[in-house]
């Protein structure tokens, strides 16, 4: 439990560290984390959330029992979109979005899944 917590703490501290200033990070449960943005385009969300993948991956952070023999941490990022196009009846079914699309990226490892 102790190395888990130095993981998020890192984390924590890593993501914090590219977030633009109108970004905000809340710990959504266990070790998942919600980002909210304002004011991107698609592509501009897409960039940040690939960025985002590569800084996790370029910190190597160790992970010794990965299921898929590699040896550090990665992760897998959910994205939704809200703009003209991309609406939701409520904030509830944009988080419900981005947690799909999570689930997708959490299938292949290690990249950002966007909707």
């Amino acid at each position: 439990h102790l190395k888990g917590d130095d993981i998020l703490k890192a984390l924590v501290k890593t993501i914090d560290s590219i977030l633009p200033a109108s970004g905000f990070l809340a710990r959504y449960g266990g070790e998942e984390f919600a980002i909210l943005l304002s004011d991107l385009s698609l592509e501009q969300a897409e960039k940040f959330a690939e960025k985002l993948c590569g800084v996790i991956r370029e910190l190597q952070l160790e992970h010794i029992n990965r299921e898929d023999g590699k040896n550090f941490i990665t992760i897998s990022v959910g994205v939704a979109i809200m703009d003209s196009t991309h609406r939701y009846k409520s904030v509830d079914c944009l988080m419900k979005t981005a947690d799909r699309q999570l689930y997708q990226a959490k299938i292949q490892r290690d990249q950002a899944c966007l909707q």
